[in-house]
């Protein structure tokens, strides 16, 4: 370090986020120890854990170009000035009381639903005197805020340890060596962000969607962490049908769905259709009350319902 002649403040930045990205490592490899089952044990993680890495490093980045930045106005340096520090030190905590609560939400989601956390856990804000109810009766929110607290304090605690250990240390930087490191940091931290080498015809940013190339499910949810599963999923929460589209094929999805001729009607977007049982299906007729719920998962062409010639739900 001294004879690279490294910032101090680079270097607390940089041995910061490294800790970081070791606790969000462990915490991926937490969620594969507690809920890996038998039939995804025969599936490598090899390329999730690295997604994952990458993944996790983004916002870690953020979170230190930001920090870095404001630190390079003169009065708001965190190694020289009182104020910078402290402002250093409020931005860190910021992140640190995110990354506890959205780790803490994920694991619960991931444990009901196992599926990473999703901007879909908004809409129980829209009750939120019934979804609290919910969750006061389901888990143990009092050990988990207690715990939550616990976590913050030690994190923080961790992040000033690190802070005075480079503090002690001499500065050995120069103004020459402060601006090129800087401006090397930089072009580092936001190749970081990106996530990859960006070019036309080429390769992209990357993203979430990045984790479901993995070829299953399971592989993608070990590669996300909540805060890319959490804000990819924003865009997609209002999600709706495009109204001209449907106008411009009705024609053609009313005749596959079996609407009859003369109930088709463009105006009112009408796809109500009546499938009659087989009538010379005896099993069927001696079967009474059966309730056939169709959820949105569904895979309706899939059945006998649809004209699948395999018959594969004949009752």
């Amino acid at each position: 370090m001294k004879k690279l002649k490294i910032p101090r403040y680079i270097v607390w930045l940089f041995l910061t986020g490294i800790i970081f990205l070791l606790i969000m490592g462990l915490l991926r490899w937490t969620v594969v120890l507690k809920f890996r089952t038998p039939t995804e044990k025969t599936i490598s993680l090899v390329e999730a854990y690295w997604l994952g890495f990458r993944y996790d490093l983004r916002f870690v980045a953020i979170t230190v170009l930001l920090i870095y930045l404001i630190g390079s106005i003169p009065f708001l340096h965190p190694i020289n000035k009182k104020w910078g520090s402290r402002i250093s030190f409020f931005i860190w905590a910021l992140f640190v009381i995110f990354l506890t609560i959205f780790y803490i939400a994920d694991f619960a989601h991931y444990g009901y639903l196992r599926q990473r956390l999703n901007a879909n856990v908004l809409t129980f804000l829209n009750d939120a005197k019934i979804s609290f109810g919910m969750m006061w009766q389901s888990y143990h929110l009092g050990w988990i805020l207690a715990g939550a607290l616990i976590a913050i304090s030690l994190l923080m605690t961790i992040v000033k340890l690190n802070y005075n250990f480079i503090l002690s240390r001499p500065n050995v930087s120069t103004k020459k060596s402060s601006k090129v490191w800087g401006v090397i940091f930089v072009l580092f931290l936001a190749f970081c962000i990106v996530g990859n080498i960006v070019y036309k015809g080429g390769q992209y940013p990357l993203r979430w969607s990045n984790a479901y190339n993995l070829g299953n499910d399971y592989a993608a949810n070990i590669a996300l962490n909540p805060f890319q599963s959490f804000f990819s999923t924003m865009e997609f929460r209002e999600a709706t049908f495009d109204k001209a589209k449907l106008d411009e094929h009705y024609a053609w999805m009313s005749a596959y769905l079996g609407v009859p001729e003369n109930e088709r009607d463009s105006s009112t977007l009408n796809f109500k259709r009546m499938v009659q049982s087989d009538s010379n299906n005896v099993t069927a007729k001696q079967i009474h009350n059966v309730v056939l719920v169709i959820c949105e998962s569904f895979s309706a062409y899939k059945s006998s319902m649809f004209g699948n010639p395999l018959n594969t739900t004949p009752f």
